[in-house]
């Protein structure tokens, strides 16, 4: 029978006490009520009572492993919470411990012992299920963590007390935006505080100190934890160095501007003074060819901007968009730029997928292709939308989430082969090496969009087939 009642935490305690030891066992919470205990045999008589059974192993101590065999043994399940050197530690969490404390068992630190026992109560089936989850986090390379919904570190990995300047105690008083510099601690608070008052998954960046002083650039991300009725309970999260990563992207962006930059400019001076030198000495065959190629250079700028801007849309700007509606709006665009092209989109009224505004710009550019690269006149380009099943879209017997497809056909010559083995494969080799950058560039936009690409070849209109899919979405 359970004999338990109130909110009072009570904990018995069996372990080195007396002369030269503490009165008491140390805790720094006023519902925790300790109680010593002479021997295991007053354990069995008392287990009924209390809420979680402390023992320290230590010289004149108590046997861990007796306590264990005790609570199995009774009528009334307890978490048991091992205080010990570390190798007592490690054994009596594999032998069933609830919670485990590395340390002298005569002078154990108070606020990490509490933690400890507030965590093991806390564990309701008191299956063991804390120091599961301990050693589930220690197996993630990452620093890994589990918060209460302030932010307040509850559980975490090994890899984090071996990265940053605390130990077990002082994290045991902290918040996840105690890891970060000053100045990125409040972008952390607002992922915490919005993770845990929205229900969805926030990521946020910011400068952690090592423990030898190394400033090193993280991103952390903490997803709710909820319980049956979707109430939050708690947060997990993980953090990952990017300070490579930013550095990369930085480089790329800075050269990538440079060089669109220049090359725009240079080519509008050749622009600029071919036609001067058509004003002076006639039309030339020589003269055309420069200004065109001039004039597809600067084209090749201005799209190289266009995909830098539709890349920076991360996941965290997926959202429900209608591609029927940008469908027609970037073909109707397109129409009244390209007068002699047979352009048509067939589709439903609406339809709804998880995408980015970089949606445009691949639509754009493979109807573009359709009609640039096309020796019909006159050229005809149709983008056709469709809801598909997730066995449809993967080709499988295997019912998966619902797609959302667009297909762009053309008449023209179709994609030459090097250019799909290229798509397939991932990289351009010396004799696999893609006539442009069209479908590289759609590609990637539609990758970090969160679609897929698949190009095939049209049997209906003997050109090109482009298909690409992404998540359907609710009305």
């Amino acid at each position: 029978m359970d004999e338990r009642a109130g909110s009072t935490v009570r904990v018995g305690y069996l372990g080195p006490m007396g002369v030269g030891q503490r009165d008491t066992l140390p805790v720094a919470s006023e519902s925790l009520q300790v109680e010593q205990l002479a021997d295991v045999s007053q354990l069995r008589e008392r287990l009924p009572a209390l809420d979680c059974v402390v023992v320290a192993h230590g010289p004149t101590g108590t046997g861990w492993g007796e306590v264990l065999d005790a609570v199995e043994a009774g009528a009334v399940d307890r978490p048991v919470v091992v205080v010990g050197d570390p190798a007592v530690a490690t054994e009596a969490l594999a032998a069933g411990a609830t919670e485990v404390l590395s340390g002298d068992p005569t002078d154990p630190p108070t606020a990490l012992l509490t933690h400890r026992i507030e965590q093991a109560v806390g564990s309701s089936d008191h299956d063991g299920s804390t120091a599961f989850t301990r050693s589930v986090l220690n197996t993630i390379a990452d620093v890994a963590y589990v918060l209460g919904p302030d932010g307040s570190f509850r559980q975490w990995n090994r890899e984090l007390l071996d990265l940053t300047v605390y130990d077990e105690e002082a994290l045991t008083g902290a918040a996840l935006p105690d890891l970060v510099v000053r100045e990125d601690r409040e972008r952390l608070a607002d992922a915490v505080e919005s993770a845990a008052s929205e229900g969805v998954t926030e990521t946020r960046e910011g400068a952690l100190l090592t423990a030898v002083g190394d400033r090193v650039t993280y991103e952390f991300n903490v997803t709710p934890l909820t319980d049956d009725d979707g109430t939050v309970e708690g947060l997990a999260g993980t953090a990952r160095e990017v300070t490579e990563r930013k550095l990369r992207e930085q480089r790329l962006t800075v050269l990538t501007r440079v060089l669109r930059h220049n090359v725009r400019n240079r080519m509008t001076v050749v622009q600029g003074r071919t036609e001067q030198l058509e004003s002076t000495i006639g039309a030339d065959p020589n003269l055309d060819a420069i200004e065109e190629a001039a004039s597809e250079l600067v084209a090749l700028s201005d799209k190289a901007r266009r995909v830098e801007a539709a890349l920076r849309e991360s996941s965290a700007n997926r959202r429900a968009l209608d591609v029927v509606d940008v469908a027609e709006t970037t073909v109707a665009a397109l129409a009244r730029e390209y007068t002699r092209a047979d352009l048509t989109v067939q589709a439903p009224e609406e339809l709804r997928a998880r995408t980015t505004d970089g949606l445009t710009f691949a639509i754009e550019e493979l109807v573009r292709n359709g009609i640039d690269h096309n020796d019909s006149d006159p050229p005809s380009v149709r983008v056709t939308i469709r809801r598909e099943a997730g066995d449809e879209a993967d080709h499988s017997d295997d019912a998966g989430p619902e797609m959302v497809s667009i297909t762009v056909v053309d008449d023209g010559p179709g994609i030459p082969e090097t250019e799909r083995v290229a798509l397939t494969t991932g990289r351009e080799t010396d004799l696999e090496h893609a006539t442009g950058l069209g479908l590289w560039l759609v590609n990637w936009v539609v990758t970090a969009a969160g679609g897929e690409l698949v190009c095939d070849s049209c049997d209906e209109m003997g050109g090109a087939k482009i298909t690409l899919r992404f998540p359907a979405a609710g009305a």
